[in-house]
């Protein structure tokens, strides 16, 4: 393997970064210019009289550099195949370096232990257990110098590389009623290229996570016209196959809202032109308005009542006493817009009307843990080692049977489309989302399989926005650290309260956390303040 000459290191900023394990691989960061062609490992190439194997651990370690469609890497294969190979149609994060075997001739093997998988569309796949992939790579001479002349359409890469190289990048989707804009979180090379790759990415569907919880207005079979996406001061053209007429005025503003979304998220993109067949579409836009997410509000439980927190207040919330003091509740659930209060003690999730002084008892189950109001107004009651249940308008339905795991808690997406979960079983605690399945009238009827996220000794979560979560973990001090961290992952950032915290929820981008004494303290940047005592418990109120 070549040694690499450190050339200039730049600072990767709002980027995030999965968590690095493994042998790093050495390499200098290269700042290549250009709108999104930057911080990039700049790899060396091929040298004179260099074995088979160093031929093609060479190819390999230019897998850091693709800048320049993987220029580097190119130059290890022959002329007819460096431009028919595709390294976009996978990646493969490795753990440790790879082992190379001469077999035959001109052909070599090579074993890569490998964490994950990326797939062309950039969704990133965790394996279970570390697993060996075996590659082959046949080689020839090529004016007196071996050259690859086949090889797998695919890159290699460590996982401290790949937090560098690759980013993730939002696609966007709709929940079910087309009511709200859903983000699917892909990962691609931070490259010019990347508003290609994220439009192909949102035209081929959403990731199978959430297969059946989201959909998309992009008819099927629609494909771009030219496989590129054309960026001219700052818009993208995006231009269609003729499948997208197919589409009504109505889907067409809400397949332009997916675009706009998706794309704009990229620094160089200020706005999108939707074109089909070259000609570009005079369509109306979705009012912002018109897809709203509301941050919610944090609650407070006490003793005697329910409160709303507004700053360093605690506003009671009229008819919450009545109920409070009657059924004594360790965990309540606030629905701002039925004005229905939920209140769960030891004989179960009981539902108040905060306009009256009568309650229900509608799920006589022990062990339900914090219920949560979605945005469809479903009543979601979780047993610890129960089904799950949803509640609405007199009728409780089951959304998964009783299984073998134990529950630590659970939040439900502001769009109501993903849950996430803490669940316990013999190798510990896992924190894994799932995708939620609803019928036409938006009635949940099930959950899709989960994906775990990377996480140590999880104890409570809470959605933070679209695509993040907080997350309380217990230290090997066993202390308290609350993080905010991607779907995938990455932490961004991880801050020790003043206090052990035994609760928490969100509101919008805030951070509530609640001490075993009932103090009750929010998170600013970095720093915590002290904002009301004697809580019980904490919500968010929908």
């Amino acid at each position: 393997m070549k040694k690499l000459a450190l050339l200039l290191v730049v600072v990767l900023t709002g980027c995030a970064q999965l968590p690095t394990s493994g042998p790093v691989t050495s390499g200098p960061v290269i700042d290549v210019g250009g709108s999104e062609d930057f911080a990039f490992y700049s790899p060396s190439g091929p040298g004179q009289s260099d074995t088979q194997t160093e031929i093609v651990s060479g190819f390999i370690n230019a897998h850091i550099g693709p800048q320049n469609d993987y220029a580097i890497a190119r130059e290890f294969l022959t002329e007819d195949f460096a431009a028919a190979w595709n390294p976009q149609q996978e990646v493969l994060v490795r753990s440790s370096t790879p082992s190379y075997e001469q077999i035959g001739d001109s052909r070599q093997q090579v074993t890569v232990r490998t964490l994950a998988t990326v797939d062309e569309f950039g969704e990133y796949s965790p394996l279970e257990t570390v697993e060996p992939r075996t590659l082959f790579f046949n080689l020839v001479q090529e004016q007196g110098e071996w050259r690859i002349d086949s090889a797998p359409n695919l890159t290699v890469v460590s996982s401290p590389v790949f937090s560098v190289v690759f980013q993730s990048y939002p696609i966007y989707f709709f929940d079910r009623g087309y009511r709200y804009l859903v983000s699917d979180v892909r990962w691609f090379p931070v490259r010019s290229s990347s508003s290609t790759r994220m439009a192909r990415a949102l035209l081929d569907g959403p990731s199978k996570w959430l297969d059946g919880a989201v959909r998309s207005a992009i008819p099927d079979q629609t494909t771009l016209t030219i496989d590129a996406v054309v960026i001219e001061d700052s818009v993208a053209q995006v231009d269609l196959s003729s499948q997208a007429l197919t589409a009504d005025s109505r889907m067409r503003s809400l397949m332009k809202a997916q675009f706009d979304k998706t794309l704009t998220s990229l620094p160089t993109v200020g706005s999108v032109q939707i074109l089909i067949d070259r000609n570009i579409q005079e369509i109306d836009a979705v009012d912002a308005t018109q897809l709203p997410l509301s941050p919610g509000t944090p609650v407070m439980l006490s003793d005697t009542s329910v409160y709303r927190i507004n700053g360093s207040t605690a506003i009671p919330i009229a008819g919450g006493s009545t109920h409070v003091l009657r059924l004594s509740p360790q965990s309540i659930a606030v629905s701002e817009t039925d004005q229905l209060l939920a209140l769960v003690n030891e004989e179960g999730l009981h539902l108040a009307n905060l306009g009256s002084t009568q309650s229900e008892l509608i799920d006589a189950r022990a062990g339900i843990l914090k219920p949560h109001f979605d945005a469809d107004g479903y009543l979601w009651s979780v047993g610890s080692d129960s089904e799950i249940n949803v509640f609405r308008d007199g009728d409780l339905s089951t959304v998964i049977e009783q299984t073998e795991v134990n529950r630590i808690d659970f939040d439900v997406s502001p769009e109501g489309a993903r849950l996430v979960e803490i669940i316990e079983h013999e190798q510990g605690t896992q924190l894994r989302v799932r995708g939620i399945v609803r019928d036409s009238e938006g009635k949940p009827r099930a959950l899709t399989e989960s994906i775990n996220i990377r996480s140590a000794r999880p104890q409570s979560v809470s959605w933070l926005g679209e695509n993040q979560i907080a997350l309380v973990e217990r230290s090997v001090t066993d202390s308290t650290i609350v993080s905010i961290t991607s779907l995938l992952g990455e932490t961004e950032s991880g801050v020790s309260p003043p206090v052990t915290v035994e609760q928490m929820t969100t509101a919008g981008n805030s951070i509530y956390v609640m001490s075993p004494l009932g103090d009750t303290w929010s998170r600013f940047g970095n720093s915590w303040r002290l904002l009301v005592s004697d809580a019980v418990g904490l919500n968010t109120a929908r």
